[in-house]
């Protein structure tokens, strides 16, 4: 591959993995919210572990769900914050169905997706005005 035809190698990569990223983070974020819990685990250390994941796991989902956005249309700072709103509506519905998979609901849960998903517009807030501030830089 010559260095000019680079960036248009690099452009379809994004355009084809970032997607696929994404289908894969939805679909974990789903299954895992959803898996019928089995017996034997330590309770303390099962709500640790899952209070702890949560937070990422939206993290994740929305950081990609605002990049492949980005990707095909310039997102607005409203429709960010709305993206991202409906991600948490995502896991407030997941939270709300778990009891017919076998879960428990968990309003704590809930809210440290919400968490995850804020800090992931951050994230991509900064990362977008970091590559502005730069862009010209070099």
């Amino acid at each position: 591959v010559s260095v000019r035809s680079r960036p248009v190698v690099e452009r379809f990569e994004a355009k084809v993995w970032l997607p696929v990223l994404w289908v894969g983070s939805l679909l974990s974020v789903i299954l895992a919210s959803l898996w019928p819990e089995t017996g034997g685990v330590d309770e303390a250390m099962k709500t640790l572990w899952w209070n702890v994941v949560h937070v990422p796991a939206y993290g994740v989902l929305t950081l990609l769900t605002l990049a492949a956005a980005a990707q095909r249309i310039s997102l607005s700072p409203a429709q960010s914050l709305a993206l991202t709103l409906v991600l948490t509506l995502l896991g407030v519905l997941l939270e709300a169905l778990q009891p017919y998979f076998g879960r428990t609901a968990d309003l704590l849960d809930a809210m440290h997706n919400l968490l995850g998903a804020l800090l992931a517009l951050g994230v991509f807030y900064l990362s977008r005005w970091w590559q502005g501030a730069h862009h010209g830089a070099g």
